[in-house]
């Protein structure tokens, strides 16, 4: 085998891994009883373990080397792939296995807690789960070779890589411009038309969503619909693409903006090329870009008068 067989043997299993490692995590998220949690978060861990083991075993990350070392002969995708896991095997390189087993434990656990805590309004209970994960991330960070200004840089480099809290300072800096006008609005005596005040049953909602989903342009053959605390999307392929939202009977136009944002991120997700989804690049494009088509779905068209 070549070497960049032998690395792309290694991805294809690590990426099946966490395909299945999501799976479980939306099924606690969206269905799975309350107290299957702790078996479930050790289920998550068993998996990370996997996935580990692929990433970090010595054939893996000799083909990784010599095809960073020597790229000749790959394509445009694969060079991309190269790169991605590349930095991804440098910021994890030096965190030992049951370090990245435990913190995986510890983050699937901590959504359970999340949870308890929303439904008590009580941040007392989630405290102590939180302060763990935090601590978590930032042992992480100190693992790595490389190292930042603060925590938050690197953060903000892992979700969007070539960020920083200095470029993002200066953003903001240019974007209070904007703060007389918005004040300036705010003292007008025209007012914007009021907020829908209607109470919609959530079978009729989840009806509702499916029409949006559906108006969006997404393919219901490729598509799911299901209920959370908090909604999000995720996708294992292109035929496999899960919308979420939650429904307040009482505030049907939170699920409506809701439903069209996640609409929009599952819009990036289901039209990714093909040629993205088999050199395991799908889930690589920036979350900037996720979220202008989800935020204009949302804002620009979804709060528009003629929508």
């Amino acid at each position: 085998m070549s070497a960049y067989e032998i690395f792309e043997k290694h991805v294809a299993r690590a990426h099946t891994l966490m395909n299945v490692s999501a799976r479980v995590s939306y099924d606690m998220m969206c269905c799975a009883a309350r107290d299957g949690a702790d078996e479930i978060a050790a289920e998550q861990a068993e998996l990370e373990g996997l996935v580990f083991d692929e990433l970090h075993c010595d054939e893996y990350i000799s083909a990784l080397c010599e095809l960073r070392e020597d790229p000749s002969g790959l394509d445009q995708y694969q060079k991309r792939l190269v790169e991605v896991c590349y930095r991804q095997y440098e910021n994890e390189k030096n965190i030992p296995r049951d370090f990245a087993v435990a913190a995986a434990e510890a983050r699937q656990s901590a959504y359970d807690v999340w949870l308890r805590a929303k439904e008590a309004s009580d941040f007392s209970i989630f405290a102590p789960a939180l302060k763990k994960v935090v601590e978590i991330t930032r042992a992480e960070i100190d693992f790595r070779d490389k190292k930042y200004k603060t925590y938050y840089d690197a953060c903000l480099a892992d979700y969007e890589f070539g960020s920083s809290v200095e470029k993002h300072d200066a953003f903001f800096e240019e974007l209070k411009k904007v703060f007389p006008l918005i004040a300036s609005k705010a003292a007008s005596s025209k007012k914007p038309d009021p907020v829908v005040r209607v109470t919609i049953p959530e079978h009729i909602q989840k009806d509702m969503a499916y029409e949006l989903l559906a108006l969006e342009g997404l393919r219901s053959s490729s598509l799911s619909f299901n209920l959370t605390e908090h909604p999000f999307t995720d996708f294992y392929c292109a035929g496999d693409v899960r919308v979420t939202s939650h429904i307040y009977p009482e505030e049907p136009m939170s699920n409506v903006y809701s439903v069209l944002h996640e609409g929009g991120h599952a819009l990036f997700m289901m039209y990714m090329p093909e040629v993205l989804h088999k050199n395991h690049l799908a889930s690589e494009p920036s979350a900037a870009m996720h979220e202008t088509i989800s935020r204009f779905y949302e804002n620009v068209i979804g709060r528009s008068r003629a929508f």
